[in-house]
């Protein structure tokens, strides 16, 4: 598929081209999307596949018309983008150019015809607006010289806060009654009192029903920020929190109970009841807790390399970037840092210099990383087969506790498999960065 009329280069990161579709070809896919509507429509009075063209057009014509257009363009832009090898930095912008002559649905149904081009117009008008990553030449490298601190052995120390952590975690809580202050490790029960919209307390207007209990961590796994609510607080004691409090949707807290965690001691009968690591004794566990601290040790270490390698790719490649570009990545910054909204933006409500002053240097190594990025993609070839989408798919549902069925789901939305491939294909150009690496270990 190609219906390319003309192709302009407005700037280094745009590019506009108008495509001709013929009528004929348009046909083709309102006739594919058709047939696909026929089989599965449920049009009360006629069985699936039975169902006439003007009938099926009445309930499904605009439908079949979005279906079509959306699947043509789809191919349209993918085939010009695979000829062009084009980098894009984001999804193109794509406009019917000229729908003069398009009949309407009624008169589609009325002419009993599925195409939607009249004979006075032979083709369909569509203009693409491809945002590209500029050319740059990458500086030929063979080796990235890194130097590490190496990190060191395990001790005993490391491998004791380990079975400390286990312990917590089969902790007994058992209320306080010799102090009246919660003290770090302890648990809370607390009662809420939500914030109504017109900025009462729920517990006001209807402490019956409105009222709910919660549980306060404050041992090393809890929340700190949570925690912090009660520390300072009486039994008994209630506190109003401020409207611009981050927990803005509580009104009122209440400490009730205080709660101190038994922990139970971690020996061999201990493991043998709860099969920990499949250890059997205390000595087990141990020599288990040392290898796993050894290899999550390695993993941070070869992950400090390869980032520290993409990282001096990046400061060793200089060049200009389209001003356009980089004011868009400010505005881009400003934006996810609440600073801005799609309205400020739009009418250009913001000051760029004392954006540029905050956020330059930022978006400079934003947008040098995604240059470098693809560039890399490009040299080693980085790609993502099925089978690495099934590989990661597999290992997110084990950790999340996923069936297959959620995973499936979950791949069927574009987005999410988009990220997905995403990080899979950067996980990828890590390791193969690992293979340059000359390590100075300090």
């Amino acid at each position: 598929m190609n219906f390319i009329q003309t192709e302009e280069q407005i700037d280094q990161l745009n590019l506009k081209v108008l495509f001709g579709v013929p009528k004929q070809e348009f046909d083709h896919w309102i006739a594919g999307v058709s047939a696909s509507y026929m089989k599965s429509a449920k049009i009360p009075g006629f069985r699936p596949g039975k169902i006439p063209s003007n009938i099926l057009w009445k309930h499904y014509g605009s439908d079949i018309f979005e279906t079509a257009f959306s699947q043509m363009v789809k191919k349209l832009v993918a085939d010009y983008v695979n000829e062009k090898q084009l980098k894009l930095i984001a999804p193109p912008n794509i406009k019917l150019h000229e729908r003069d002559g398009l009949i309407s649905e009624k008169d589609a149904v009325d002419s009993n015809q599925q195409g939607v081009v009249n004979g006075a117009v032979s083709e369909m008008k569509i203009e693409v607006l491809f945002r590209i990553f500029p050319k740059f030449p990458l500086k030929e490298f063979e080796k990235i010289k890194v130097s590490i601190e190496k990190p060191k052995p395990i001790d005993d120390s490391q491998v004791e806060q380990v079975i400390r952590n286990i312990a917590t975690r089969f902790a007994t809580p058992q209320e306080v009654s010799d102090r009246e202050q919660p003290e770090k490790g302890d648990i809370c029960e607390v009662t809420i009192w939500p914030r109504l919209q017109d900025g009462k307390s729920d517990g006001v207007v209807n402490q019956a029903t409105r009222e709910y209990q919660e549980h306060i961590d404050l041992t090393e796994f809890g929340d700190p920020e949570i925690a912090s609510l009660v520390i300072g607080m009486k039994l008994g004691e209630k506190k109003e929190l401020p409207a611009e409090s981050k927990f803005f949707d509580w009104q009122t807290i209440r400490l009730d109970k205080i709660k101190r965690l038994i922990l139970p001691e971690i020996n061999d009968e201990f493991l043998e009841k709860n099969k920990i690591y499949n250890a059997r004794t205390l000595e087990e566990l141990k020599s288990a807790l040392r290898a796993q601290l050894e290899r999550e040790t390695e993993s941070q270490l070869e992950q400090k390399i390869q980032h520290q390698v993409l990282e001096s790719l990046i400061e060793q490649n200089t060049f200009n970037l389209p001003e356009t570009w980089i004011e868009e990545q400010i505005l881009s910054i400003a934006k996810n840092n609440g600073e801005l909204t799609d309205e400020d933006i739009q009418n250009k409500k913001y000051d760029l210099k004392s954006l540029k002053d905050k956020h330059l240097d930022q978006a400079l190594k934003i947008l040098k990383r995604s240059l470098i990025v693809g560039e890399l993609y490009e040299k080693y070839n980085i790609q993502v087969e099925q089978p690495d989408i099934e590989l990661r798919s597999a290992m997110i549902g084990a950790t999340h506790g996923a069936s297959r069925k959620a995973i499936k789901k979950a791949l069927s939305n574009e987005e999410f498999r988009e990220n997905l491939i995403s990080d899979i294909k950067f996980e990828k150009l890590l390791k193969q960065l690992r293979e340059i690496a000359d390590v100075e270990y300090t």
